[in-house]
Order: C-alpha cells, then structure tokens, then sequence
C-alpha cells in the first residue's frame, strides 16, 4: 500500500449530510514510469476515518478505513465485493505468521549452509525481519516543490537511506494540522501486523502512535522519495490538498455488495 503521511481531529456534526474534511490528490510511480503511467490517489478525511481511491490505469481500487469501528474494507467494484479486516483479524493473523515461520527458522537451522541459503533467496523478503530504528537529518531549506517552500529530510535505517522527504509547514497550507490524525490512527491499527508502520505514521507529528514523541515535527510532506537496495523505488507526490465536504456515504460501505474472506496475498503471502 503507498501510502502518504497525514492526521485528523474527530468533528462531530449532527443532523448534516456533509461533514468538514480534507481532500488530498496525489500521484505514485516508480523511477521508469512516466507521468501518464504513474497511479493517482486520492484520500477523502474525515471525522469518521479515511477512503482512498487508487487509479492505476482503467482499474480503480477502493478502501475505506473507519477509526471509529476499528476496521478497513477493501472493495472490489468489477466483482461487486469487499473484504474486511479487523484489529482482530489482524492479532489473529500475526500469531499464525509467527508460528508458521518459527516452525520455517527452525527447519533452515537443521539444513545444510547451500540448502539455507537457497531457501532464503527463493523467500526473499517474506522472511519476517525486525526493523530497525529510522533516524532522520535535514538536508536543505527553502526547496520548492510545485508551489510550495518545503524542507527536505533523509531517512536513514540500519545505516542505509531509506527515504526523502520533503516538506511544508501546515500553516503555509491552509489547513490545521489536527485536521489530518487519521493515518495516524490507521498507522496503529496496522502496526498490528506491521510494527514499522506506526513510527513511519508518526514521525511528521512529532508522536508515535502510542504517544511517545519522536522530538520532530517535520510538517505536511508532498514529497516522499522510497529506497531499495536497488536504489529508488517508488516516489509520490502531492499535487492537491484542499479543505472540502465529505458526504457521510463516502465513508460507509455500499449496498448490495458480497463479503469475502481476506485474501491471503493481502500482506504479500
């Protein structure tokens, strides 16, 4: 999931059928892609949670995360479904992964040197790793991107550049920055099965999800640059944040639509 770095406050407005929230439009695409070929994104917040729109070519993919049911649906427009993901099924999901690659670790000790390292290469990053601590440095100031004044930071982990980010203070945008608590929020729910996610989610508030500063509060990003051993992977970039109304159905799941179980290739499995 590409996802771009934001929070939101809780607004509470009865008997309306639009709430207060904010539209953000942004376009994905690896460093081969041209502009026409890059996804664009567009993320709905509100009170209520998130939706995100992915557009990749003539598909469009849609999921909405709900913080106040604790839940995320995926839904599949072509096949007229959606799938469901809990809290509860991610804690479920998290402990069969564990037990199923202890039970791996402990079959590639027994094996010999050539037969494990094999193994390791044909599983590539399905291998569960703990990450290591990301640590961030300011490069420049005063950097324009589109038309905004932005500062630019790296992300270092394990002594290696995993990101670069660019970004702007809330108030050059327009819009409070308690107005975007949401991924912050979404970052918590996944850090269930994805630790890594809640600090990544954080770190532009200033605070983990689980409330422990992180002693920077780096801004709006509207650019973010992600890293491989390859070298650069992936680059997204903001090109809209705007305040707008939300109607409520944005937010809720569509009528008619048949429930699937969770794929299992949902985490990459």
């Amino acid at each position: 999931m590409r996802i771009i770095t934001l929070t939101i406050t809780i607004l509470l407005i009865l008997a309306c059928t639009c709430s207060a929230g904010v539209l953000i439009v942004s376009k994905t695409g690896a460093p081969n892609e041209s502009e026409s070929e890059k996804s664009q994104q567009r993320a709905y917040l509100q009170s209520k949670g998130m939706r995100m729109e992915f557009e990749d070519g003539d598909e469009v993919h849609v999921a909405i995360f709900r913080a106040d049911k604790d839940l995320l649906w995926v839904i599949d427009k072509d096949n007229g479904s959606y799938f469901e993901m809990t809290r509860e099924d991610l804690q479920k999901l998290k402990k069969q992964l564990d037990a199923m690659f202890k039970e791996l670790d402990e079959q590639m000790q027994s094996m010999p040197p050539a037969q494990r390292d094999m193994m390791m290469q044909m599983m590539g990053d399905k291998i569960p790793t703990k990450e290591p601590e990301m640590s961030f440095k300011k490069i420049a100031s005063s950097v324009k991107v589109l038309s905004w004044v932005c500062d630019h930071y790296e992300g270092y982990a394990d002594g290696k550049k995993k990101a670069e980010f660019w970004t702007v203070n809330f108030d050059k945008v327009g819009i409070d920055k308690d107005e975007f608590k949401v991924l912050q929020d979404m970052g918590e729910f996944f850090s269930e099965i994805i630790p890594n996610q809640s600090s990544f989610f954080g770190m532009f508030t200033g605070e983990s999800a689980g409330g422990d500063k992180q002693g920077m509060d780096f801004g709006l990003p509207v650019k973010i640059e992600t890293f491989g051993d390859n070298g650069k992977e992936y680059s997204t970039n903001i090109t809209e944040v705007t305040k707008h109304d939300c109607p409520a159905s944005l937010f809720d799941l569509p009528k008619g639509l048949k429930k699937d179980e969770m794929p299992q290739e949902t985490f990459g499995l």
